[in-house]
């Protein structure tokens, strides 16, 4: 399983095009450079009034796939 970390800055009015359907994943660019697109679903535990914002670790195994997506220290306020 490979780890990568991502900083997100997502506000509130970004994430209301998820829920009315106009936005399916997040492009994000990983701390190693990297360009990162994962479903938006797998940050509903994160969303705060003001949006998402702060540093995540995503593992992923062997075949790109998924597995988890947890904040990094103090990354949700």
């Amino acid at each position: 399983m490979s780890t990568i970390r991502i900083y997100l800055d997502i506000p509130k009015q970004t994430l209301l095009q998820y829920y009315k359907g106009n936005a399916q994943s997040v492009l994000a660019t990983a701390s190693d450079g990297r360009r990162i697109r994962f479903p938006i679903a797998c940050l509903r535990p994160f969303v705060r009034n003001d949006g998402i914002k702060g540093s995540f670790e995503l593992k992923i195994d062997s075949q790109y796939r998924l597995h988890s997506i947890e904040p990094i220290g103090s990354a949700i306020r």
